[in-house]
């Protein structure tokens, strides 16, 4: 007569003592009397228990062969979950001498981040409402050795955008973000100490930071504090390191408050001053012009002119291309302007343009001819062009200048669809 099969029950249960067993590492001293009983001669009764031995020895095995976390990696990662998982969240990172050095609020998709320079300048900041994101970025001051050659008409510039999820990469993640740094997989735990004395309990933390899979210079390492009540990240204190030669050592400290106000995401520039902000409008305004066209001179419809934030001046035009080498480019009366530039595209060679750059501007339309130069005085609204062309020079006054941050951001329109946010 066949055995009957082991109930479900037992064999459930099994798989739990096995699975138990495989997380929980036994002691020196346990292995050592297992190996002992194993060892040991066995009389006739102890060999009626060779299953309970099997599966014993199994389970030490599994657990040599596939080590389980430490508890300080299973407790640091329930730390991580309640600190991400946190509804509203404040942190403010400091330079060694007390300036901020970057500051963050969260609050579901919402998020507003500040970055400072240790002058004090605002360097980057990023605002989302859930709606609308704004992205502002100081290279100017940042690369002061630039400003002469960007032109007197260079301008700090925030663009903002609609928000969708696919675009939040930009935002979600920006450089000097704690809890972004704190997501990272290659955050790994290389030690911990619990609460005494009145210290905190604390993980101490190794980051790599990868480019392609590849490590971007040696890892970096930081403490993190935790908060005895809330059981989450109250301080993250980051050894010293070098930036622009000087040695830093960064201490952020992290709140969660209970509300935090709809106005600190609003999407506008609210550290930065004097910065001239994008929304839309003005690729709306350059569209109606790539359709309509703003005026016609001869063979030549001029239709945009565009000025960029790092100071460079835009035309574009129907008609007639001009030749790849821009031997006569456009010019503008009483105004200097260093040497043309341009998108082989937009030139007599468009044929040899790359791939990504092949697409004419307008459908159906006229493939779109044009060039940029850099004014080498400051340059008002509007602005006098002068298009040449085989056999004479189209001349238009006093055209409405579009300020854009980077010519970029409408190269979809332009039919050269790269776009840099």
């Amino acid at each position: 007569m066949f055995p009957k099969p082991a109930e479900p029950i037992r064999a459930v249960k099994v798989g739990r003592a096995l699975e138990t067993l495989r997380r929980e590492r036994p002691t020196s001293e346990q292995t050592e009397n297992l190996l002992a009983r194993l060892h040991r001669p066995r009389s006739r009764r102890s060999v009626a228990r060779p299953l309970a031995f099997a599966m014993t020895a199994t389970a030490l095995a599994l657990a040599l062969v596939f080590p389980p976390r430490a508890k300080s990696n299973f407790a640091w990662a329930q730390t991580l979950a309640a600190t991400l998982e946190a509804p509203n969240s404040h942190a403010v990172s400091r330079w060694s001498n007390g300036g901020v050095a970057s500051e963050e609020w969260r609050s579901g998709v919402r998020r507003a981040t500040v970055l400072y320079l240790r002058t004090g300048e605002v360097q980057t900041e990023m605002r989302n409402d859930g709606h609308r994101a704004m992205h502002y970025s100081n290279r100017v001051k940042m690369a002061e050795f630039f400003k002469e050659k960007w032109g007197p008409n260079a301008r700090d510039w925030a663009i903002v955008t609609d928000d969708s999820p696919g675009r939040r990469a930009w935002y979600e993640t920006p450089l000097g973000s704690p809890q972004a740094a704190l997501a990272d997989p290659d955050v790994k735990v290389i030690a911990h100490k619990e609460s005494a004395d009145g210290k905190p309990e604390t993980y101490r933390l190794r980051q790599i930071y990868r480019l392609s899979g590849r490590p971007l210079g040696p890892p970096r390492e930081f403490n993190a504090e935790i908060d005895p009540v809330s059981g989450r990240i109250r301080a993250l204190v980051e050894a010293s390191r070098k930036v622009q030669g000087r040695a830093e050592t960064f201490r952020t400290e992290i709140d969660y408050p209970s509300h935090i106000p709809q106005a600190v995401f609003a999407p506008r520039p609210q550290a930065a001053k004097g910065v001239a902000v994008f929304d839309g409008s003005e690729q709306r305004t350059i569209a109606r012009g790539l359709r309509q066209g703003l005026g016609k001179r001869g063979p030549i419809t001029l239709r945009a002119a565009v000025l960029t934030g790092d100071g460079d001046l835009w035309a574009f035009w129907t008609g007639a291309l001009p030749d790849p080498k821009l031997a006569r480019p456009f010019t503008t009366p009483g105004i200097p302007c260093g040497v043309p530039f341009t998108n082989r595209v937009y030139t007599t060679a468009w044929r040899d343009a790359p791939k990504m750059n092949g697409v004419a501007v307008l459908a159906k339309g006229p493939r779109l001819g044009g060039m940029g130069r850099k004014p080498l005085v400051k340059v008002g609204r509007t602005i006098d062009l002068d298009v040449p062309y085989k056999g004479g020079v189209a001349r238009f006054r006093n055209v409405p200048l579009v300020r854009v941050g980077m010519i970029q951001h409408i190269s979809g329109l332009l039919g050269t669809p790269r776009d840099y946010r």
